[in-house]
């Protein structure tokens, strides 16, 4: 309905507009003719206004009848595990209020909630990611706009950190043509950003894994991750040796992830990554075989 009204009341204004400088049009060409023809020319425009005056008049009275739109919308930041919490400051005539949420600040928001009596609400319908929220007012008259949006996303733990950056690693690594062959290779990631492979061998192999703001999602998704770093595999010409180095991860989600791993015949066979969050007091060690 609030859509209605100003849309309506938009339309009314310009009507009035165009109807006065008709009005005042038709003054000054029928200035000094003939009364009775004057107000022939007027028979039209006189009640348009008149009618124009009044839906303003109503729309008006409606608008300020509607709930002001909500403002201070704060999503929590990592805060809560499986869990956003979004609070915001009452909103003049309000009586209840509805929260959407969408992937990204310019995408679809879906409701997710409504009928909302208190100035917050728990989103436990999240998964690992970023989300944006808004809120929108209502009372018995209608809803107001919508709010900005605000950013907001659950906590995870290591182990989950850890699956979301191997999803990019293993996003980039199969984009190679020369994997597992000599040579350099440079691909470009969905996103942004560049993986850069660089394979030598003077008696032993060695295999440099690099990252450049790289990403292989948009940042209006829930697992976007940026990469920067690298890792070094060194191995004998039979294929044993170790994996090491370190990425860097910002995005959504931001930490570490450093390699300790050990290579036999050409795998991977032992080891772990050492994967720490910023903010962490100190890093987990996930198993090379981790699934």
């Amino acid at each position: 309905m609030e859509q209605f009204v100003y849309i309506d009341a938009v339309i009314t204004i310009i009507t009035l507009i165009l109807s006065t400088g008709i009005l005042v049009w038709i003054i000054r060409l029928k200035k000094g003719t003939e009364r009775r023809d004057f107000r022939k020319g007027l028979a039209w425009v006189v009640p348009l206004v008149a009618i124009s005056l009044i839906d303003v008049f109503i729309c008006a009275a409606i608008i300020v009848m509607l709930p002001g739109s909500p403002s201070g919308i704060d999503a929590s930041d990592g805060l809560y595990r499986n869990k956003v919490i979004i609070k915001w400051k009452p909103a003049p005539g309000a009586k209840t209020y509805s929260v959407l949420r969408a992937s990204g600040p310019e995408g679809r928001y879906a409701e997710i909630a409504r009928n909302i009596s208190e100035t917050s609400y728990i989103d436990t319908s999240v998964s690992p990611g970023k989300y944006y929220y808004k809120v929108v007012a209502e009372n018995d008259i209608g809803k107001s706009i919508q709010s900005a949006p605000d950013p907001g996303n659950p906590s995870i733990s290591d182990f989950e950190f850890f699956r979301l950056y191997e999803s990019t690693e293993q996003s980039a690594v199969g984009k190679l043509k020369k994997l597992g062959g000599l040579g350099r290779e440079t691909e470009t990631g969905a996103a942004g950003g560049s993986f850069e492979y660089d394979a030598r061998f003077d008696g032993r192999a060695h295999v440099i894994s690099r990252y450049s703001n790289y990403s292989d999602f948009g940042t209006g998704q829930g697992s976007h991750l940026v990469l920067n770093g690298s890792f070094v595999a060194d191995t004998s010409i039979l294929g044993n040796g170790t994996v090491t180095g370190t990425v860097d991860v910002t995005g959504n989600y931001r930490g570490s992830v450093q390699y300790n791993l050990v290579i036999s015949n050409k795998k991977k066979a032992g080891g772990y990554y050492l994967v720490r969050q910023a903010g962490s007091k100190s890093p987990t060690a996930v198993p090379w075989n981790f699934k």
